[in-house]
């Protein structure tokens, strides 16, 4: 993992845990003042898993597709990032962002060692926002952006050992998007008298009248 980040431009490392270690990979230009920081994890699910329908570490190709062990959840998605990153300074000097690459190798087993892994290294790790390409399709096979976290997508199936949670290790420190949309709707409405608290609310209304 460490190499695939390096041949991709950036500074790669990989840093020891108590459990199984975290690659990093960065770049970094001076002019930039935006860093965006990319998850994903290189753990899979258990080789002796009852569905698994091919040897779980043997590449094939079926049906024009290709299945091999942990593609998709979620080598594919983060090497799509590298990719990017390798065609954009194939015809760049820059990226227009700091980048940084968060991968862990516990996703799979409770991420044990993530929480401590975050406290030790915050100042390593500065990002104004952050990418998590991971979790449920669509039924509609079109891609997905879900800006911020939620249980489960419409029309989707929960992806396995994730309890319907596209967050798993995240979860602590991210609320849930439906339950902040309905805490910042019942703020709307908290006098006894139900009157709606957004100031300016009532400026063009009219009160009643007779006629």
């Amino acid at each position: 993992m460490e190499r695939i980040l390096a041949d991709a431009g950036l500074q790669a490392t990989t840093i020891a845990t108590t459990g199984s270690p975290m690659v990093v990979g960065r770049y970094e230009y001076p002019a930039n003042d935006f860093t965006l920081l990319l998850y994903g994890h290189y753990d899979v699910q258990p080789a002796d898993e009852p569905d698994w329908r091919t040897e779980p570490f043997v590449p094939l190709v079926r049906n024009d597709r290709l299945y091999a062990r942990g593609v998709e959840d979620n080598k594919g998605q983060f090497y799509a990032h590298i990719a990017a990153i390798r065609s954009y300074l194939a015809v760049s000097e820059q990226l227009p962002v700091n980048l940084i690459f968060l991968i862990k190798g516990e996703e799979e087993v409770g991420s044990t060692t993530f929480r401590s892994f975050l406290e030790k290294n915050r100042d390593r790790l500065p990002a104004n926002a952050a990418i998590i390409a991971d979790g449920p399709g669509h039924p509609s096979h079109r891609p997905v952006a879900v800006l911020g976290p939620v249980s489960r997508l419409p029309g989707t199936r929960p992806a396995a050992c994730q309890g319907g949670s596209t967050l798993r290790s995240f979860r602590r420190s991210h609320p849930e998007t439906s339950l902040a949309l309905a805490r910042l709707l019942s703020q709307l409405i908290i006098s006894p008298d139900r009157t709606i608290n957004v100031k300016g609310f009532y400026d063009r209304v009219r009160p009643p009248h007779a006629s």
